[in-house]
């Protein structure tokens, strides 16, 4: 399911692709940049209470992380490349290799690549 951090609105995301090690280290590159992004907002305000967590995201901030990590995806991942491993520069597949469950990718990132290849999203 994809959801941002901080919404409560889900989305269900249901595809026939398999996992592989490429889509695992491109879903892990995008997930840490936009946790990047929130802790570099949140040092820029600079207040002694910050939730670090990012459990209580504004929306609109999220949001615009969210679009200005897509502007990358499209304009750093040729499409050929992202063809081989059945995706495309859509919005719906950037938001599913986005919000691919954190404790999943941690899964992937030890796990063989042909254990890995049994996942669809």
């Amino acid at each position: 399911m994809a959801q941002n951090v901080a919404s409560k609105n889900f989305q269900e995301i249901r595809e026939n692709r398999h996992f592989d090690r490429w889509i695992v280290n491109l879903a892990d590159f995008f997930q840490t940049e936009k946790y990047q992004l929130l802790k570099l907002g949140a040092l820029n305000n600079n207040l002694e209470n910050t939730d670090w967590t990012f459990k209580k995201v504004d929306p609109d901030y999220e949001n615009e992380i969210d679009n200005q990590l897509y502007k990358v995806y499209q304009q750093n991942i040729a499409s050929e490349a992202l063809a081989e491993h059945h995706l495309t520069k859509r919005r719906e597949d950037f938001d599913a290799l986005l919000y691919i469950a954190p404790e999943t990718l941690a899964k992937f990132q030890i796990m063989d690549d042909d254990y890995i290849k049994c996942y669809m999203f």
